[in-house]
């Protein structure tokens, strides 16, 4: 019990240890699955991790067979948070072996009973820790009950940590992307619309004009870039994402001008900029060292060279000669499989998920 609370906790921090205490539990009530299920109790649901099945199993769950589960329909009268489920307390093996859902998808995994934990439960919405056995196993007992019921206030209380995690998270990302700046423009590229974060890059010096006025980049560069996905509108291809350049010379976010309608007066441009979370460096530096294996001076001047428009400035910025640099940045290509440093920026915009 020690050890697989100490997983439940940890896989907060360490994500991996998840597997680690359905593995545990399995093998303490003596079966051969471990199932961590988001389940709606009247809809479907989706398996969140497993231990001893695989991700094809896991996705025939969510895609058909959620809906058909007994056990979960005949017990959700009485499921709440805590609940100790026990299959054969609610559905006979003679009775389950006679249903589609045990003909389709238990037999084909060797399942004939269950038992479990409802560790959430919202508007019929919640969480479950699910454990199963093949018929030669036998059914569970009350042994096995015990083990669940210690095990219950547990897993209730890492279920709402979970919760909390997720809010955490959401509210994270609602944030971040309202730093995405948004530009609704007419056909002659006047600022008709926007969102507040659009005004405050107008005011810091990345774009200059104003409602009702022409906008157009301020850093050459960009601008030139700008034009460049207008030219592709015009031909009607789909527009890159581009780099933008503050008043420094360094990179402080990737814009992408999209077509918004074309009906004669309506607007027809919408610009979305997203400035560039230097947060999120150390992540994007550890992607690059284990995707490509680039060393760490390597990463280093990758990130450098997002925020520096030439390799002399990101040299600079870094403490290292121009020649050192260029060594470095050719290794960098070669690893990343890029042939100019245009494309390697791209990959990064890529990695760092800077825009949807």
């Amino acid at each position: 019990m020690q050890t697989a609370l100490c997983d439940l906790y940890g896989q907060f921090g360490e994500p991996e240890r998840l597997q680690r205490f359905l593995s545990a539990v399995a093998a303490a009530t003596g079966s051969h699955l471990g199932l961590m299920i988001r389940q709606d109790l009247r809809a479907g649901g989706r398996m969140l991790a497993a231990n001893g099945i695989d991700s094809l199993e896991m996705a025939r769950y969510e895609g058909k067979h959620s809906e058909q589960n007994i056990w979960f329909e005949r017990a959700s009268g009485h499921t709440r948070a805590g609940f100790v489920f026990v299959s054969d307390e609610w559905v006979r093996l003679r009775e389950l072996r006679a249903t589609q859902w045990y003909n389709d998808y238990l037999r084909p995994i060797d399942v004939a009973h269950s038992t479990g934990i409802c560790g959430s439960l919202d508007a019929g919405k919640g969480m479950f820790l699910s454990l199963c056995r093949s018929a030669r196993t036998g059914a569970y007992d009350g042994s096995d009950r015990r083990f669940l019921e210690l095990l219950s206030p547990h897993f209730v209380n890492a279920c709402q940590i979970q919760s909390q995690l997720e809010r955490v998270r959401s509210t994270e990302q609602e944030q971040r992307a309202d730093r995405r700046a948004l530009f609704l423009l007419d056909r002659r590229l006047c600022w008709v619309n926007d969102n507040p974060a659009a005004a405050a890059i107008v005011a810091v010096g990345w774009w200059r004009g104003g409602l009702g006025r022409p906008i157009e980049p301020v850093h050459p560069m960009t601008r030139a870039a700008w034009n460049a996905s207008l030219r592709e509108l015009t031909t009607g291809t789909p527009s890159s994402t581009f780099s933008v350049y503050g008043r420094d010379q360094s990179l402080v976010a990737f814009a992408r001008l999209s077509r918004y309608a074309a009906a004669e007066g309506s607007l027809t441009y919408a610009l979305f900029v997203r400035p560039l979370n230097l947060a999120e460096s150390a992540d994007t530096a550890a992607q690059l060292r284990h995707l490509f294996d680039l060393t760490p001076s390597e990463a280093n001047l990758a990130l450098a060279l997002r925020r520096h428009p030439d390799l002399e400035q990101a040299a600079a910025a870094l403490g290292i000669a121009l020649s050192g640099a260029r060594t470095r940045l050719q290794s960098i290509l070669d690893k990343t499989g890029m042939h100019r440093r245009s494309g390697l920026v791209r990959l990064l915009d890529a990695l760092n998920d800077t825009l949807c």
